[in-house]
């Protein structure tokens, strides 16, 4: 059933999908893991697109935050992707396009968010993880430090980083 409701959601019959996933939401009521978080997702996606507004944005937020408390690291990235699509916020599609290690995935970034996505560009890492008062060090990919070849020539070391 969730399968077809992400068939339905694919094809932007919103409406369609959300009673689908109602009725599998009811079957899951007393499961608490990944299935049931699936199709709260799925649910957040579908009111994000539907809906338009704040409260849907931040709906799915909420699904990505307890999607990474769970450790669910790939329903937290749909989340991101699904938001950069709603708010056509390209920064964001940077982000879930360089943070994934799968070419598959990638592309499907690509093919959903419909926009020509380029990499390339400044990406900072705070590794304080506090937003200390460490400076941050500008970090290009595509350029060459200290006489070595550029990281996107190495893609373990680029999948790595």
């Amino acid at each position: 059933m969730e399968l077809q409701a992400q068939v339905k959601i694919f094809q932007f019959h919103f409406s369609q999908a959300i009673p689908i996933l109602n009725q599998v939401q009811e079957y899951l009521k007393n499961q608490n893991g990944s299935y049931s978080l699936f199709v709260e997702k799925w649910l957040a996606i579908c009111f994000c697109f539907q809906n338009k507004n704040s409260d849907s944005l931040q709906s799915l937020k909420l699904i990505k935050k307890k999607s990474a408390e769970l450790g669910n690291w790939e329903s937290a990235r749909e989340c991101d992707l699904f938001e950069a699509i709603a708010t056509d916020n390209q920064d964001l599609a940077k982000k879930v396009l360089l943070g994934t290690p799968h070419e598959s995935y990638r592309q499907r970034i690509r093919r959903l968010y419909g926009k020509n996505i380029v990499s390339r560009g400044n990406f900072y890492l705070n590794l304080d993880g506090n937003g200390g008062p460490n400076p941050t060090k500008r970090f290009n990919p595509y350029e060459s430090y200290n006489q070595s070849e550029a990281l996107f020539k190495k893609p373990l070391l680029l999948s790595l980083l």
